[in-house]
């Protein structure tokens, strides 16, 4: 389930997370938030697995 949840936030975050004004960087941020975590489950789940994980499809602040 986190690696299809991850794959379906993927296809649209970089959208979710440009900022072309002042107004969407509270949208943005909390798009970034949600994704860090999705990513974060996705991590684990594919160490858990024993399958490469991807990079993120955004640059994240904090990922272990």
């Amino acid at each position: 389930m986190a690696v299809s949840a991850e794959e379906e936030e993927r296809r649209t975050i970089e959208d979710e997370t440009y900022v072309e004004r002042p107004s969407d960087a509270a949208s943005a941020r909390a798009a970034r938030d949600r994704y860090t975590a999705t990513y974060c489950a996705y991590a684990s789940a594919a160490a858990e697995m024993g399958v490469p994980r991807r990079d993120p499809a955004v640059t994240l602040d904090d990922v272990p």
